[in-house]
């Protein structure tokens, strides 16, 4: 991703200015701020990815919890079928509002990045497409227009679910395709590089989790509705819940570096 590029590229600027000689700490110190200012744009990316992920980590809390304050509702067969709920608004919103951040982070792409925006873009449509177009009701046959609503719903759901992991596996892990090659990127996306910095490997562990998580609450999420084992609500929470730590944990990469510059700076002021 982006910003991934972009936090290496900090954080070698960074490592230049700690051992750089004192007259050319000066320089050194424009080059880092030249690149988080007009390049980087490290703290809009940090506050796009913190709502992302905040957002998209409460969601199935706040839909099941508030549902249940009101109206004393059970769990539902899945978070979708919180649209027809007291709490249809925060789902909605919720869904919309991370759609538009998704869409918000590419604002100005990185060359190189190409893939990863488009991949970030669909993934704004079709999580818009989950809260436009409402699943089917519970308890009731979808017919007509309705079915054909609800079946758009599954298909945009299903194409986020899988763009979450791809992009958890392949994209948040990937080394930086301008040195290596997309292909090669692609493959250290799942074995860490050799050269790869001890936090960069903690980094792409978590990020391996949450994309693994995702991948095998797809295949649960087929094994339930083949056999109707009413885990839906559950299994789409996981998922979401995974969405929302890969990137948080993105968030904190970046504030982390940003914390660092600045210290640095200081120093050298």
């Amino acid at each position: 991703m982006e910003d991934e590029r972009a936090r290496e590229e900090l954080d070698e600027a960074i490592d230049s200015l700690v051992e750089a000689p004192e007259q050319d700490r000066a320089t050194r110190v424009d080059k880092v701020e030249e690149i988080v200012a007009n390049d980087v744009l490290a703290s809009s990316y940090a506050r796009l990815q913190f709502l992302i992920g905040t957002i998209a980590f409460l969601l199935p809390v706040v839909v099941a919890l508030f549902d249940w304050l009101i109206d004393d509702q059970g769990i539902r067969g899945s978070i979708s079928s919180y649209y027809y709920g007291r709490t249809g608004g925060w789902f909605v919103g919720s869904l919309c509002a991370i759609g538009v951040f998704l869409l918000s982070y590419n604002l100005r792409p990185r060359p190189g990045f190409g893939v990863d925006n488009i991949l970030t873009n669909l993934a704004s449509v079709a999580v818009i497409g989950v809260a436009l177009f409402p699943t089917s009701s519970e308890g009731e046959a979808a017919t007509g227009g309705s079915a054909v609503v609800a079946l758009v719903h599954v298909i945009c759901a299903g194409v986020f679910f899988v763009l979450l992991a791809v992009l958890a596996l392949f994209f948040f892990t990937r080394i930086d395709d301008r040195r290596y090659g997309f292909r090669r990127g692609l493959w250290r996306a799942v074995r860490n590089d050799p050269g790869t910095s001890p936090s960069r490997q903690r980094d792409n562990l978590v990020y391996r989790l949450c994309g693994w998580t995702i991948v095998a609450c797809l295949a649960l999420i087929v094994v339930n509705n083949a056999l109707d084992l009413g885990w839906l609500f559950w299994l789409e929470a996981v998922i979401v819940w995974a969405f929302g730590v890969s990137w948080l944990r993105k968030s904190a990469n970046v504030a982390r570096a940003l914390r660092k510059l600045t210290s640095v700076v200081r120093m050298g002021a």
